[in-house]
């Protein structure tokens, strides 16, 4: 009986010593899992904070560059020009505007204005109205006028500087512009060469 009763004791033994086994692996495996949740949290904080430093950076970089394209469209609206280069030798206005010498010359130039602000209301529609709209005509006024005379565009061959004048005259930032005789003399004027 008391063998019996000593192996069941060491029966017991084993039992509570396989107990005590599986709950330090069950307590192992729960730290391990702790330090990795740890660490992922850790990451994920790390991560978060990036994210955080990062999207108040891009906000604060937005800011500035939104005031700086205000800054810009104000400075360039303050004083925003048009600016409006023609070859005059290939006669670009209508026969008849041309007839009326300086008084289609006016004509010509209002209606010119017209039309350039027409088209820059529908290209450019952010643009402050306020701009100003610089118009050179180059030609050779003496060919050209030769040339209208000729054709019997116009009775004499000074028309075209009625024209002109008329066209000149008629806004402060237009001008018609004798370039000489010459061959693509307008050309040059135009192209800066």
């Amino acid at each position: 009986m008391a063998d019996e009763h000593i192996r069941g004791l060491h029966q017991e033994f084993e039992l509570l010593k396989n107990v005590e086994y599986r709950k330090n692996e069950l307590i192992q495996e729960l730290l391990n899992q702790v330090d990795k949740l740890q660490s992922d949290y850790e990451r994920s904080t790390l991560d978060h904070a990036r994210e955080i430093q990062f999207n108040r950076e891009n906000q604060l970089q937005e800011k500035r560059l939104q005031e700086e394209i205000r800054s810009y469209k104000t400075i360039i609206e303050r004083d925003a020009f048009i600016l409006v280069l023609i070859d005059g030798d290939g006669m670009i206005f209508d026969d008849d505007l041309i007839k009326q010498g300086e008084t289609g010359g006016k004509e010509a130039a209002n209606s010119l204005s017209s039309s350039v602000k027409g088209y820059i209301h529908k290209t450019v529609p952010d643009l402050s109205s306020d701009y100003k709209i610089v118009t050179r005509i180059y030609a050779n006024l003496k060919g050209l006028g030769d040339v209208c005379h000729k054709a019997g565009i116009s009775t004499k061959p000074s028309t075209i500087e009625e024209f002109a004048r008329g066209f000149t005259g008629s806004k402060h930032l237009f001008d018609f512009v004798d370039v000489g005789m010459g061959k693509d003399r307008a050309d040059e004027k135009i192209s800066g060469e």
